[in-house]
């Protein structure tokens, strides 16, 4: 999604073995100014709800699954393709069965002219054989190119170049010579209907370059199948993003429409493999029929085993049974989604835009703050952690909106934030429902006097008290500081203080010292 011109993603990544971050960061090192980490969880542990269920110290592992939403000014498939290793050239019996399948699928997808078409060039090639054959062993003092000749000659409709004389001037057997009869005509048939399609080809190719559409990428993109409304603005979504991608339809598109978008067009089996769906990234099926794109789905799987699928369904139940029947693939309904819209605008608030993370639908959500607001007078982190929420973009009077906004920032009236916020969130927004902080920090020693100051606005600038509190209890080491904090908001500040050469260790309320 976009907020003020910038553009937002969700990701919920499996680490593999060979990621940059596994075995080497911890999830507080991954936070920056264009990254925000939101859940986590170990191994094949399902995610837990809500958004900051998950500690700083936490070290990467392999198998672990990270979900953050960033921002750039754009998304290459580059940015995400190093997650993958590698694809290895495929020479087993498998693959050698998937390509017959390939093939199979492919002859299929033929129209009854190219089949046509097919036929004679492989009647025109025996024929030719044949005839090479023929004349060499009748003939043997000619050469074999001369047999070829001769034989082509008579295929290109020149029987009267060898036999058109009132008297041969060469013996040639009856059965030879009706034989060469029968290669003029045969010649003249299936050369014929070459001809025939080659103009066709010619034509629609005239056509397709006055259209001067894209070629289809080759691989690593992404395939829209079914260009009706739905697929249309997906498709211009993922032009935006700049992901390279194609469109599949039956029907050909009007040049005016998504012109810079590559087509496959033709019937579904055949525009399949003109799309390379076998080096896909990943196919959304968007058709209206959702046995069709229970269809196309087992085809594409079929083609590329690791290919994402994402198909629109009208039953959830139907969108249930299809996930468990293919491997990669996640059913959405447009009328569940649609449904999900209409309750998040429910809230009152403009919500910009949801999405799905596991079984949890979470909300892109504005907010203007008010002078009789919940959020007035509260840092950023208080909302943050206090009501569950993932703050994205923090904005005042005319300075330009800040993107990842820090958590020190205190909100004022007319302020504006834009947050991704469960619907518990929200309503917790709505009612005031902040839940209190429950953990406490001790500082232990400071190694000189410059710490204890820089200690003291440490303290200040990171959880909302006065100045004048903070250096006192600096002054009067070591104990705990006289106020809660959340978790994560705890431990931010015990790495803020070792920066400055002070000890301090975060530890629940309950467990304090």
């Amino acid at each position: 999604f976009k907020l003020e011109g910038r553009l937002f993603r969700i990701v919920c990544q499996t680490i593999p073995t060979h990621h940059p971050w596994c075995d080497r960061r911890q999830l507080s090192e991954l936070n920056a100014s264009y990254r925000r980490i939101f859940s986590f969880a170990r191994g094949t542990d399902p995610l837990p709800r809500g958004l900051h269920g998950w500690d700083t110290h936490t070290k990467v592992q392999a198998d672990d699954r990270i979900a953050y939403v960033e921002t750039t000014d754009t998304f290459a498939p580059e940015e995400d393709a190093g997650t993958s290793p590698p694809r290895k050239l495929n020479l087993s019996l498998s693959g050698i069965r998937a390509l017959q399948s390939a093939l199979n699928l492919r002859w299929k997808a033929l129209s009854q002219t190219e089949r046509a078409a097919v036929w004679c060039l492989f009647a025109i090639l025996t024929l030719f054989s044949l005839g090479t054959l023929l004349y060499r062993l009748q003939y043997p003092q000619i050469g074999l190119s001369d047999a070829a000749n001769a034989t082509l000659v008579l295929l290109l409709g020149g029987f009267d170049n060898l036999f058109g004389q009132l008297k041969v001037p060469f013996f040639i057997p009856g059965w030879l010579h009706l034989f060469s009869l029968g290669l003029t005509l045969s010649g003249t048939v299936f050369i014929g209907v070459l001809y025939a399609l080659l103009t066709e080809k010619v034509l629609a190719a005239k056509v397709s370059f006055l259209r001067s559409r894209p070629p289809i990428p080759q691989a690593n993109h992404v395939a829209v199948i079914g260009l009706g409304q739905t697929g249309r603005q997906v498709a211009t979504l993922l032009q935006e993003l700049k992901y390279a991608c194609v469109g599949v339809t039956d029907k050909d598109l009007p040049a005016e429409t998504l012109p810079h978008l590559p087509l496959a067009t033709g019937e579904f089996r055949m525009a399949l493999t003109k799309a390379n769906l076998a080096t896909a990234r990943s196919a959304l099926v968007l058709t209206q029929d959702e046995t069709t794109n229970l269809e196309i789905g087992l085809t594409i799987q079929s083609l590329n085993p690791n290919c994402r699928l994402v198909l629109r369904t009208a039953d959830s139940q139907f969108g249930s049974h299809i996930v468990n029947l293919l491997t990669h693939a996640k059913a959405f309904s447009v009328e569940a989604l649609a449904a999900e819209a209409f309750a998040a605008a429910a809230f009152g608030e403009n919500v910009l835009g949801l999405f799905h993370l596991e079984q949890e639908t979470v909300l892109a959500v504005e907010y203007r703050v008010e002078a009789s607001d919940t959020l007035q007078g509260r840092l950023i982190g208080e909302v943050a952690y206090g009501y569950d929420v993932v703050p994205l973009l923090h904005g005042r009077s005319q300075d330009p909106a800040t993107f990842m906004p820090s958590e020190d920032i205190r909100l004022r009236s007319n302020d504006r934030l834009i947050v991704l916020a469960t619907g518990e969130g929200v309503q917790a927004i709505e009612h005031g429902r902040i839940v209190p902080p429950n953990w406490s920090v001790r500082v232990e020693k400071a190694f000189s006097d410059n710490a204890v100051f820089e200690g003291a606005a440490a303290i200040a600038r990171l959880s909302g008290c006065e100045l004048g509190v903070a250096r006192h209890a600096m002054s009067q080491l070591p104990q705990v500081l006289p106020f809660f904090l959340y978790r994560l908001q705890a431990q931010r500040l015990v790495r803020e203080l070792a920066k400055v050469q002070v000890v301090a260790q975060a530890m629940p309320a309950a467990v304090q010292l």
